[in-house]
């Protein structure tokens, strides 16, 4: 299995801990905001390999994002819809354990002041992620 390892345009080989940081950071810029945090997997098939690409991003409604992928290869043609659609599942569902309670609740502190109860119950339903294929 690849490592957990996370790259953009300005970062490479950001571990999990430099990726939170960055978000962490990026939703500090403004508090108050609406943020919306995704995460996905979607995959292309090539002649001998199949690459996943896992994304994560983290929006301000209105006011911009951060964002973040993590590549894994797998060296054989998963040709096979259903198989390639249960890697995406696993893998997105590897990155969204990371976001434990204690990460989730460190952002949920950050804007406390403007989250209501219902926007906390939507932000935890975003991370309940359906393959895009």
């Amino acid at each position: 299995m690849n490592e957990l390892t996370f790259q953009n345009l300005q970062e490479k080989e950001m571990s999990f801990e430099q990726v939170f940081d960055r978000i962490i950071k990026f939703m500090k810029l403004n508090p108050q905001g609406n943020y919306r945090l995704m995460i996905g997997t979607d995959s292309q098939v090539h002649h001998d390999y199949t690459l996943f690409i896992t994304g994560i991003v983290i929006q301000n409604e209105g006011k911009g994002a951060w964002a973040c992928i993590r590549r894994v290869y797998i060296q054989r043609k998963m040709e096979q819809l259903h198989e390639r659609i249960s890697k995406e599942t696993s893998l997105t569902e590897e990155v969204v354990a990371l976001f434990t309670e204690e990460r989730k609740n460190c952002m949920i502190d950050l804007i406390l002041c403007s989250f209501t109860k219902e926007r906390h119950l939507q932000w935890k339903a975003i991370l309940i992620l359906v393959p895009a294929n």
